[in-house]
């Protein structure tokens, strides 16, 4: 799965694509395959994994394998926004649907224990409990999983009149050396494949006051903008 929710809709298409027949599937034979598909999503954890959690800023990526048993284990990264990432040794278990995971990883010279509490559920992403750990200190964060390649750095959102709350078109949002235009609703967004980290957003419209901004830059990001007038 390369998207952060796979809808039905989606698998659906897929499913049609694929069945070569004469005719077209029925809706039980559809709703069989969906079924079964499900199901086989439902048996296993193993393979690749990605996780967001505090809107982007803490980003896992970490491969599990799993034992008959239900025993996972399996290694991977973790990454602050605007550090580098650090390895990080998994173990745990799946009783399905509930997922467990414990990890370990020395950050910033500390050693970081850390704890995945999840739902595992079929065709979509899956939502649970970062905690993290480090002495005496610790926090939980709300952390968004999927499966599969993890989604690129990207960045969109809406530019509107500060002063009237009108979208503004034909702006210029620039980052990272790219830049793009807002549209008549005022939306702009780039395509992924940006570079993650903090960044200076510039905006630009001959009708308005330049604005530059920091932002995050990461998978799902959206940040908008108001101009003031000049």
């Amino acid at each position: 799965m390369t998207t952060r929710y796979l809808g039905q809709f989606v698998v659906t298409g897929i499913l049609l694509g694929s069945i070569a027949c004469s005719v077209s599937p029925t809706a039980p034979e559809i709703d069989q395959e969906l079924a079964r598909q499900a199901e086989d999503e439902l048996k296993s954890v193993a393979g690749q994994w990605w996780g967001l959690a505090q809107a982007g800023a803490v980003s896992l990526v970490f491969t599990l394998t799993q034992a008959a048993d239900g025993r996972v284990q399996g290694n991977g990264t973790m990454k602050e926004i605007g550090l580098a990432a650090v390895p990080i040794a998994i173990g745990g278990t799946y009783n399905r649907p509930n997922l467990s995971l414990t990890f370990t990883a020395i950050y910033q010279g500390r050693e970081v224990a850390g704890t995945v509490v999840a739902t595992n559920g079929a065709f979509g992403g899956t939502t649970g409990t970062l905690r993290l750990g480090a002495g005496n200190d610790t926090t939980s964060l709300t952390l968004s999983l999927g499966r599969g390649t993890p989604p690129q750095p990207s960045l969109g959102g809406r530019i509107t009149d500060a002063v009237t709350g009108a979208p503004v078109a034909g702006a210029t949002v620039s980052v990272q050396g790219r830049s793009v235009l807002s549209s008549t609703t005022g939306h702009y967004g780039f395509n992924p494949n940006l570079t993650d980290g903090r960044f200076d957003v510039s905006v630009t419209h001959p009708a308005y006051v330049d604005l530059v901004r920091t932002v995050d830059i990461v998978p799902f990001a959206l940040t908008d903008f108001k101009l003031q007038p000049r």
